[in-house]
């Protein structure tokens, strides 16, 4: 049901007029279990300060991609399929699209080079590259 490189518009806080604003996620991994790690596309706008590991420029990856973009590894985080399932259903998350296999592979490469990532998203991936080699 839900695989690497799966996109979805979540909500993620509510804007001073009460209004929720969404963000696009990734679903970068897909992990042993029923765990998924998910990270954010933000725009760059005018932000002077934004974690320039993953830098994504218009079309890259995804059509929603419109503008120069940043793979906000400070925002990522580890879901449950059940919990995504949840907000689906609760209309607080919608299914947009597969993102580029090309750009998720360094997407991916930037949980490990990024200093913003949490240390419970670092240690999920990097359990599952373990695994990986383990194998």
């Amino acid at each position: 049901m839900f695989e690497a490189g799966n996109c979805f518009w979540i909500k993620t806080n509510n804007l001073s007029d009460a209004t929720q604003q969404a963000h696009l996620f990734i679903i970068v991994l897909k992990c042993n279990d029923d765990k998924l790690i998910i990270v954010n596309i933000d725009k760059i706008g005018g932000r002077s300060k934004y974690d320039k590991t993953t830098i994504l420029r218009p079309g890259e990856g995804h059509e929603f991609v419109t503008q120069d973009s940043y793979v906000n590894y400070s925002r990522a985080y580890i879901i449950t399929t059940v919990r995504l399932t949840e907000l689906i259903e609760e209309k607080k998350a919608k299914r947009r699209g597969t993102f580029n296999e090309e750009v998720l592979k360094k997407v991916c490469e930037g949980i490990l080079k990024s200093g913003k990532t949490k240390v419970e998203v670092r240690e999920a991936y990097q359990e599952y590259l373990y695994s990986l080699i383990k194998k």
